[in-house]
């Protein structure tokens, strides 16, 4: 048994399915799918301006930043428990700040009064709202932002995806021609990840090794793609209500189950019933060890995010979230049984799992 890291893909039970990703973003204004979630941003950030100020959470993925590299960084306190501090975000307001980046966190929503008083802000300093939905969009397709963004292929089997779609268009996004991408590298390594897991093809070197160049070519990538045919044909064949249905399901299943342990392990951001985990976040006093625990018994978790250089001074929050949170996979890829594996092993581990 197998949980976490990069999809796998069994080509036998495709079929489009009505209730797919496009009838969900269906009547928003104007939606354009791309490559990667990556190329969404660096096609909003080239409307920007090099003098232009972009205010960003402090817990933020690297990747992120990094799509802003022309223009002034500015960073707001993000809470441990993943809510915004709107005070220390509208001390930095000095009408010079173009975008306030919104992030929700693991599926859980922004609470109601924030998000309020966030739209008064940005309205008060004419500030456009970039919303990110890469771990919301099927809690929320959105909420306040006037322009949303989205990792699509952390969701699904895709081998790139990203859209961006816009609610209100307060910059003047020109309806560039790109390029198609035609890398569907990745999409051949979840075939074989499926074929190891199942039938036991002796695959394993060949996939690990495919995602990690697809991983590096992301990396490395500067120009902006059009979603693939093939990944918009794959995007296609996922059911968005069985998919929030199921991520839902392994959620409540696997909190019920660790509270069984006694451990006092609680989710380090809480899931209202409404809302679909992206996963379940959880901070251990030794991460590393854990995570190292974990893959030792196939189970390999994510860690959102790891520490970077990026104004640490600012971004206190994200450097203790990278030392003590990783994240167990409750994806639609799994069901109770998978996620009863998952905490026999957690019971056994040998470390302390609450500070």
């Amino acid at each position: 048994m197998e949980l976490g890291s990069e999809y796998n893909l069994d080509v036998s039970t495709l079929t489009v399915k009505k209730d797919n990703l496009y009838d969900y973003l269906s009547g928003i204004p104007f939606v354009e799918y791309y490559d990667s979630g990556r190329s969404a941003l660096r096609q909003f950030a080239s409307l920007l301006r090099s003098e232009d100020k972009i205010l960003l959470p402090g817990v933020i993925c690297e990747s992120v930043i990094k799509c802003f590299v022309s223009q002034n960084l500015l960073f707001y306190r993000i809470r441990s428990d993943f809510s915004i501090d709107l005070e220390d975000l509208e001390s930095q307001m000095d009408g010079k700040v173009r975008v306030i980046f919104l992030m929700h966190y693991f599926g859980a929503v922004q609470p109601p009064d924030t998000l309020k008083r966030l739209r008064e802000i940005a309205d008060r300093y004419g500030c456009v709202l970039l919303e990110d939905t890469t771990h919301s969009i099927f809690s929320a397709r959105n909420t306040i932002g006037d322009y949303c963004i989205c990792s699509l292929r952390k969701w699904m089997p895709l081998s790139g995806g990203g859209v961006l779609y816009i609610l209100h268009d307060k910059i003047g996004l020109p309806q560039e021609k790109l390029s198609q991408s035609s890398d569907n590298e990745r999409v051949v390594g979840f075939i074989l990840k499926d074929m190891f897991l199942k039938n036991q093809l002796d695959c394993n070197e060949q996939y690990r090794a495919i995602f990690a160049a697809c991983e590096a070519r992301l990396d490395e990538q500067k120009a902006c793609y059009r979603m693939s045919d093939c990944n918009r044909f794959l995007a296609e064949c996922v059911s968005i209500q069985q998919l929030i249905t199921r991520r839902r399901q392994n959620y409540s299943h696997l909190i019920h189950a660790l509270q069984q342990l006694n451990t006092d392990l609680q989710p380090a951001v809480q899931i209202r019933g409404e809302e679909c985990p992206f996963a379940m976040p959880i901070r251990v006093p030794d991460r590393d060890m854990f995570r190292s625990y974990l893959m030792a018994n196939r189970i390999y978790c994510a860690v959102h995010w790891p520490e970077d250089d990026f104004a640490q001074s600012m971004r206190k929050q994200h450097i203790q979230n990278a030392r003590e949170l990783i994240s167990l996979p409750v994806d639609q890829r799994y069901d109770e049984t998978y996620m009863d594996y998952m905490v026999s092993v957690i019971s056994k581990y040998g470390g302390d799992l609450v500070f």
